[in-house]
Formats: structure tokens, C-alpha cells, sequence
């Protein structure tokens, strides 16, 4: 997990460390009617069960085994080819061979805490 206040345009030798990045969110700033908000007492929080190593090792021993079905393969086929064609002159928009391998460990990870075995179509 991370935050920077600028993204990497033009600078290649940051491509390779912004390409880590598998899941990246944009937050904007605190817009008018939440304003206020930011003087108000903490609310409190939901307690959320955390997750232990032990947990994650189990997770990611059952994802591993996952099958990927040829279907899901050529709908990743068919998304990333588009975005290199749609992309081919933004460098910023590089999907490299390291985010693919990312994309499928991700949605393996997907299927298996959903309680499934294969990755369907709701995890892409």
C-alpha cells in the first residue's frame, strides 16, 4: 500500500516500481459537503476479524491451485490487446509481462476467497 500526490508521467526509471502498483484508486480532495466532516468526532469504526499469516498462507496454497479456464484466458487476451492498441501512444500506459502475472495471481485470489476453484467472469 502506498500514496503519492503525483503519478510518474515521462519518468521512465519510475515505470518499473509504478507497475508494482496492481490495484491504484484515486482519491480527490475533500469536496464541499464533506467538509465539514473533517472536524467531527471519530466515528466508531466497524471491528473487522483480521487476517493472519497463517490465514494468507492458506489463501494463497488454495488459490494457487485455481484453474484459469480457456474462456477467462482469451477474455484477458482480448482486454489487453485492446488497451495496447488504444494505448500505444501513452507510455504511462504500459501493461508489462510483470502486471499480467500480477492480474492472474490476483484473480486467483479472487475465485478462492470467493469459495470458488476456477476464475470466472466476475472476478475479471
Amino acid at each position: 500500500i502506498s500514496a503519492s500526490n503525483e503519478l510518474p508521467a515521462g519518468e521512465s526509471e519510475l515505470s518499473a516500481l509504478y507497475d508494482r502498483f496492481l490495484v491504484r484508486t484515486f482519491v480527490d480532495y475533500v469536496s464541499d459537503e464533506n467538509f465539514r466532516e473533517l472536524f467531527a468526532e471519530p466515528k466508531e469504526s466497524d471491528t473487522y476479524e483480521k487476517l493472519t499469516k497463517d490465514d494468507l498462507s492458506s489463501i494463497s496454497k488454495y488459490a494457487d491451485k485455481v484453474v484459469m479456464p480457456e474462456h477467462i484466458v482469451d477474455v484477458l487476451q482480448a482486454i489487453w490487446s485492446k488497451h495496447k492498441t488504444e494505448f500505444k501512444e501513452d507510455n504511462r500506459e504500459i501493461l508489462s509481462d510483470r502486471r499480467l502475472k500480477k492480474v492472474i495471481k490476483f484473480l486467483r485470489f479472487s475465485a478462492a476467497t470467493n469459495g470458488r476453484s476456477e476464475v470466472d467472469l466476475s472476478d475479471v
